[in-house]
């Protein structure tokens, strides 16, 4: 009866536990890495951290661990990397440093800061407070409802943020960016190769910067247009719903314009496209 006892205890012991729950004081953050599978955070009210893990290799394991204010999370590599998809629940609160290979992402509901990276996956963002980086090589990335600074890079795929208010600076290489009812006064965008198009208000003495390359510049300020505006392109047209009237010398690659008091500025610029200000 003994040996029997003592075998199942070993036999709970060595196989792999896929939930683990811990209490967290505020102030702590979240680490994960994931060399492969889907990394998913969902935020919730409790002052808890809870993962789940699941994959189809039975070698599969991670490891949690709380130190220093730091709740890690990554895989534990019994013979070489695995596929896993993580699941987490973490308090709202929470700031989030997330980080992957061959990892998709997806956040949803928090209200700090988060980092997210990944070298091939996509990375989807609802929330995010304070300062928000997202960095995918190969994947598409997308944050709705972003409450300060958001900064992304990605080199291929395509870019869409909606309904955030704060900073914006993004540097795409092979894809289009979409940027709806993004409310900022100071915008970074550029890209290489891709369409780019924004829809938001224009503050008072904001900064505003648009480039691509290969692709066409879509602008549609929200409200009252005062700007001054200048437009560079090479090769292709410049249309806009605005009057526009030039003063000075004229270049009809490069021209700047000014409506209402002229107090934003705004610089559109396309190597190969068109650049359309609409309303």
């Amino acid at each position: 009866m003994l040996f029997a006892t003592t075998v199942l205890i070993a036999a709970l012991a060595t196989s792999p536990a896929t939930d683990t729950t811990l209490a967290v004081a505020r102030g702590t953050r979240l680490s994960v890495n994931n060399l492969a599978g889907r990394i998913i955070v969902t935020a919730w009210n409790r002052d808890e951290v809870q993962v789940h893990y699941t994959s189809d290799d039975d070698d599969a394991a991670i490891n949690v661990e709380l130190s220093g204010g730091e709740i890690r999370v990554s895989q534990r590599m019994r013979h070489g990397p695995a596929e896993i998809d993580l699941t987490i629940n973490a308090p709202a609160w929470m700031p989030l440093d997330l980080q992957g290979t061959e990892t998709g992402i997806i956040v949803s509901g928090s209200t700090a800061p988060v980092r997210a990276q990944s070298v091939e996956g996509d990375i989807t963002l609802t929330g995010g407070a304070d300062n928000v980086s997202l960095n995918s090589v190969e994947g598409a990335v997308r944050a709705e409802g972003v409450r300060g600074a958001l900064d992304i890079q990605a080199v291929d795929g395509d870019v869409t943020i909606l309904d955030m208010i704060g900073a914006l600076s993004i540097q795409g290489v092979d894809g289009s960016i979409l940027l709806e009812s993004v409310t900022s006064s100071a915008v970074r965008v550029s890209t290489v190769a891709g369409d780019v198009s924004f829809t938001g208000p224009i503050a008072p003495n904001g900064s505003y910067s648009f480039t691509t390359h290969d692709g066409d510049l879509t602008i549609r300020p929200v409200g009252a247009l005062n700007a001054t505006v200048t437009v560079s392109t090479w090769s292709g047209d410049f249309e806009s719903a605005f009057p526009v009237t030039i003063r000075g010398s004229q270049n009809s690659k490069r021209f700047t314009f000014t409506q209402g008091t002229g107090s934003a500025r705004i610089e559109l610029e396309a190597f190969d496209g068109q650049i359309r200000l609409t309303r």
